[in-house]
């Protein structure tokens, strides 16, 4: 474990949220998640060393995308992946384009098929970045952002989807990303924020923490703040995605702890799974994505130019 003071003003003066711990995987720990005093920005403290932080992302960690899924679950993430197609080419029409996390290589696909853009992947995970060259026939490189080499102003769009968040230095690895873009290019990344209903309806037990994973849980305002500092312009906020599958994620954690009927459990969760349940909730989370309160942000960004 390493403590570290908050990379956003420097400051180690931070208050206790709670004690958390591997909800999703259930490997042992526990882990302190703490908010500054100063600026407010919510992190790990102490966290998991880089080589010790590998055991909490197992062969069948979802965000490499290898789980069996039900024919409802392939078309709500198909679905998914358009839905951020949509929102990169309202930014850009077509290009250069590298995924920072790429997982399996499905949104790469969804953006190759298009015919509009040459695509670029990285990912640490190495069953996950063969799989994802494979299915693409992109460049995927396999291993962390620290250590990727392209060129200065090589790409047009740079995606991140639910990884700025398990980043261990953001804004250095956001600097890094701002110098790959083109002066016109454009960051387009999904992650969970504090500012959301899901946040404060449950709590520790929010999939937005998911605890260690998540190094960094950011609102709007720290996120924007750490944007800035690493180069970046032109920030602009929608929540447009994510909002049923956190929700019940969150569902999941929070009935696993306080109902004690392991048949009342079922139920909940095999309500919260169903399309009903899916299509009954969908104006509720409309509604919360048009106050601008859904469970994840999806933010753009443009390199500012004093900084090229």
């Amino acid at each position: 474990m390493e403590k570290v003071a908050c990379i956003l003003c420097g400051t180690d003066d931070t208050e206790l949220l709670f004690v958390g711990r591997d909800r999703m995987h259930g490997i042992p720990g526990e882990f302190n998640v703490v908010r500054c005093r100063t600026c407010s920005l919510a992190y790990l403290n102490p966290r998991p060393s880089w080589d010790e932080m590998q055991k909490f992302y197992p062969v069948d960690y979802a965000g490499h995308g290898f789980k069996e899924a039900t024919i409802l679950k392939k078309l709500v993430r198909k679905s998914g992946w358009l839905k951020k197609r949509y929102l990169v080419e309202r930014r850009k029409p077509g290009g250069v384009l590298l995924d920072v996390g790429c997982g399996t290589g499905e949104f790469l696909q969804v953006m190759a098929h298009s015919h509009k853009w040459q695509v670029f992947g990285v990912e640490p995970d190495a069953n996950a970045a063969h799989y994802a060259s494979r299915i693409t026939g992109a460049k995927i490189f396999c291993g962390r952002l620290e250590d990727v080499e392209y060129p200065p102003h090589f790409f047009d769009v740079i995606t991140m989807w639910h990884v700025l968040e398990h980043f261990y230095e953001p804004i250095n690895m956001l600097g890094k990303i701002r110098q790959m873009l083109k002066p016109d290019g454009v960051l387009v990344a999904a992650v969970p924020v504090l500012d959301s209903v899901d946040a404060r309806l449950f709590g520790p037990y929010w999939a937005g923490y998911d605890v260690p994973r998540h190094t960094f849980t950011f609102s709007k305002t720290t996120l924007s703040k750490i944007l800035t500092a690493s180069g970046f312009t032109s920030i602009s906020f929608e929540t447009y995605i994510g909002g049923h599958d956190a929700f019940c994620i969150s569902l999941s954690y929070w009935a696993s702890e306080q109902l004690v009927s392991p048949w009342l459990l079922g139920i909940v969760r095999s309500v919260s799974q169903s399309l009903l349940f899916r299509l009954v909730l969908s104006p509720w989370y409309g509604i919360l994505n048009a106050l601008g309160l859904g469970s994840t942000v999806v933010v753009s960004a443009s390199p500012a130019e004093h900084f090229l």
